[in-house]
């Protein structure tokens, strides 16, 4: 709470206050006022809008609503630049203002101004992410700002302090909530909807919105925002962001502007308000980011054993290969180029490694064999952090390679456990591990500052490969430029660097074409699942509802403004299609209402939902097990993953629990799975589903152990170095699968409470109120302390 202690003082609201602002805005909305802030202007209109301005300058400068840190040279903070300013002003007068810059311009400065805004207002602000990683940095930022009790946090399997004037969320969290509000399902077993004292809504990261897996979630929550509520958009730069403000400004009836600001920029103040997009071009970027092509040597591997033709063979086909974009540098290059780095100071540095089995290589191999980077003196402070950990409690696993980072060396991506990334984290800001060899999720606005970024391949693996020999597809220049625009520290560097690892001319060819590539557009990935369907069909009862909704959707917005008829005809077939095979498995009556089983599924959100709601709905299925048994079988049906049926061939379904009960009721969710993808083949043509057995395995085995013995880390060691070591991936894959699960439960001991009260006969309640005592002891059984639930 040091940071704004001052205006925390004055957050009692002042009635009077709040109607002279009101009566003020009233009169000062005269459009066409564009004078700079501290002009004094003649009349009485003109005095109340400079005082309305002034007042923005108080709030900008003189309170440090950006929350800039101070300037040690003349003892005050640091002011907004123009593209900060512009947006503050905009937000400041209620506009919904979508801000694209490369990363480290200072996008959080603009999220904190309106967060500290609103907080002296009285008013709610949710903050969302597209990581639950990220959501408990900026819990932990903010509530070092504002202080713990102003600041909550709401993702999967989360809640802390729901009811805080500001909400850092998941953006699937919100997007359930505006769908509960926009769809009326309002009582006392779900979501409430949107807070009616909910300001503003915060989308960090919108480049998310062309995710091919996830945007759908952004395009929906922003469809479904009510048109009083505030948005403030952050964003990397976009190719066709103006498309992207006005499709956002019409899903509010708002207009849409594009302003490219300068010191003089003043907007205008209007009753009417717009949605303003404020660009920082690259040229703009507070610390200058210079490119370079890191020349390295093809690997080309040889089979160890094999006859001599096989050996020549094989080097003949690495030869060819490392020519290719396909080609891979050897790990000497690594060495190579952090010696190089070191000496020329331009460690600490991000090292992006598309594979976590390749991270966990490079770092055995640099913590080895490459140079020390760390002194006495460091190694002392790391160790001495590492024990402050273990005395706060905190467990950090069994896969920390503590002598890694005692060298300056680790990795951060999704195979660590939660608390190992906050380790990593907090070294790294330290400048005590100096290289971090990462995934690119590392790249999504996680507080990593470093001098240089490091890009280890001009394609990564993706589940929609482009057909290459290496099963990947080429960077996109948005996620080129997000990784490279880590390197330069605001206020700390003169100019960041990116060096781009290249084995051959086509490599260096990729690499130059994405370093001279404008931003790629973005562009809709709207899938109306089977929950939105079931909610959709119990609020209306036909389809003229849903065309004025999908309307308002980037699916069928046209870059002129008006609506793509072709493409509302198409996301109008998926809901048909999708709505009939809802009927055709009882979900929805002849009639076109919900069945028991059809009020189950929109209680749901995310999964495979038909299956899992067949299976969980069938008590001569699950009726019989007990709850470490069901731990198991909802562990593989909540960790379905999709393949390209050319590119995943199928291992045989197998559980290695020595269990026959639960082995027979495995093979009978896995076949229940495949009728599934054969009776959906209309619409996921060239996907197959993967129900794997490791997490079934995996599951049981936790929720056995912990069955019978307290100590959830003797238990975590226990399974993680037991029997079935060979299939788990790593920690944090562990890890994630048994959250996926507890985040499943929880949502299944909530519908079968409610399903209790909708069951058609005394058998079904009987079955549900069983079912939700079993799920209850679940989940207290697989949410052990102080492993699972060491997520902040």
């Amino acid at each position: 709470m040091s940071k704004i202690n001052p205006i925390l003082n004055s957050f009692k609201i002042n009635p009077t206050k709040i109607k002279y602002a009101k009566s003020i805005n009233k009169v000062a909305s005269n459009p066409n006022y564009t004078g700079p802030l501290t002009m004094a202007t003649i009349g009485s209109m003109g005095l109340i809008v400079s005082t309305l301005l002034r007042d923005y300058n108080k709030t900008a400068n003189e309170e440090n609503y950006f929350q800039f840190k101070t300037n040690p040279d003349t003892g005050k903070h640091y002011e907004a630049d123009v593209f900060q300013n512009a947006a503050g002003m905009n937000l400041y007068l209620g506009n919904d203002v979508l801000v694209t810059a490369p990363t480290g311009t200072g996008k959080t400065a603009i999220a904190e101004y309106i967060m500290t805004k609103n907080l002296k207002e009285g008013k709610k602000t949710f903050y969302t992410t597209p990581l639950k990683a990220l959501s408990n940095e900026k819990f932990l930022d903010f509530g070092r700002i504002y202080g713990k009790e102003n600041v909550g946090l709401l993702t999967g399997d989360t809640k802390i302090n729901t009811e805080a004037p500001i909400i850092v969320m998941t953006t699937e969290i919100y997007k359930n909530m505006v769908e509960a509000e926009r769809f009326g399902i309002f009582d006392e077993d779900l979501p409430k909807g949107v807070p009616s004292d909910l300001k503003t809504v915060i989308f960090d990261e919108l480049q998310y919105l062309g995710d091919v897996d996830r945007g759908g979630v952004w395009e929906r929550s922003i469809m479904f925002t009510p048109k009083d509520v505030q948005i403030l958009s952050l964003s990397a730069t976009i190719g066709n962001n103006v498309e992207i403000n006005d499709w956002i400004a019409k899903s509010k009836g708002r207009k849409g502007i594009f302003v490219t600001p300068n010191k003089n920029y003043r907007p205008k103040n209007s009753e009417k308000k717009e949605t303003v997009l404020i660009n920082v071009p690259p040229e703009n970027r507070h610390v200058p980011l210079s490119f370079g092509i890191e020349n390295a040597a093809a690997e080309i591997k040889t089979p160890r054993g094999g006859s001599k033709k096989d050996k020549i063979k094989a080097k003949k086909e690495g030869a060819r290969i490392s020519q290719t974009l396909f080609a891979k540098p050897r790990d000497e290059s690594y060495k190579m180029l952090t010696r190089r780095l070191r000496q020329e100071d331009k460690l600490p540095a991000i090292y992006f490694v598309f594979s976590k089995k390749e991270c966990r290589h490079l770092l055995k191999y640099l913590s080895t064999e490459s140079e020390l980077l760390t002194t006495e003196k460091e190694q002392q402070e790391i160790e001495n952090i590492i024990k402050k950990y273990e005395k706060d409690g905190i467990y950090l696993g069994e896969s920390l390679n503590v002598e890694a980072l005692k060298k300056g060396y680790a990795i951060h991506n999704a195979g660590l456990l939660p608390a190992q990334k906050s380790l990593v984290e907090e070294l790294f800001q330290k400048k005590l591990v100096k290289v971090v060899l990462a995934t690119e999720t590392l790249s999504a606005g996680i507080n990593m500052p470093a001098r240089t970024t490091v890009i280890s391949s001009p394609r990564k693996p993706s589940s929609t490969s482009d057909g290459g020999e290496d099963k990947k597809r080429n960077l996109t220049p948005n996620e080129f430029h997000q990784m490279a625009g880590r390197a330069g520290r605001r206020g700390i560097d003169t100019e960041g660097s990116c060096y781009q690892i290249s084995c051959n001319n086509a490599q260096a060819g990729l690499y130059n074409e994405l370093i001279q590539s404008p931003s790629n557009r973005l562009d809709s990935n709207l899938d109306l699942d089977y929950s939105f369907i079931a909610n959709y069909i119990a609020g209306f009862s036909d389809d003229r509802e849903l065309e004025y909704i999908l309307s308002k959707s980037l699916y069928a917005h046209n870059s002129d403004g008006t609506i793509n008829q072709n493409r509302m005809d198409e996301i109008m077939e998926q809901y048909t299609v999708k709505k009939g095979i809802l009927m055709n498995g009882k979900f929805v009556d002849a009639n076109g209402r919900l069945t028991t089983k059809g009020h189950f599924i929109k209680m749901i959100n995310g999964y495979q939902q038909i299956p899992l709601i067949n299976i969980v709905s069938n008590p001569s299925i699950l009726g019989d097990l007990n709850p470490i048994q069901l731990a198991g079988i909802l562990g593989g049906l909540a960790n379905i993953d999709s393949h390209p049926k050319d590119d995943f061939m199928q291992k045989p379904f197998d559980v290695r629990t020595a269990d026959s009960e639960f082995s027979n009721v495995a093979h009978i969710v896995y076949d229940e799975v495949k009728d599934y993808e054969t009776n959906v083949a209309p619409i996921f043509k060239d996907v197959t589903f993967k129900l794997d057995s490791k997490p079934m395995d995996h599951l049981y085995k936790w929720a056995e152990l912990n069955s019978v013995e307290e100590d959830g880390i003797k238990n975590w060691k226990e399974l993680y170095n037991g029997d079935l070591r060979s299939s788990i991936k790593d920690e944090g894959t562990l890890f994630k699968e048994i959250i996926s699960t507890c985040d499943l439960i929880k949502q299944l001991i909530e519908a079968t409470n409610k399903m209790v009260k909708l069951a058609d006969s005394k058998e079904e309640v009987y079955y549900y109120n069983d079912l939700n005592e079993k799920l209850r002891e679940c989940f207290a059984i697989l949410y052990k302390k102080p492993v699972i639930n060491s997520s902040i």
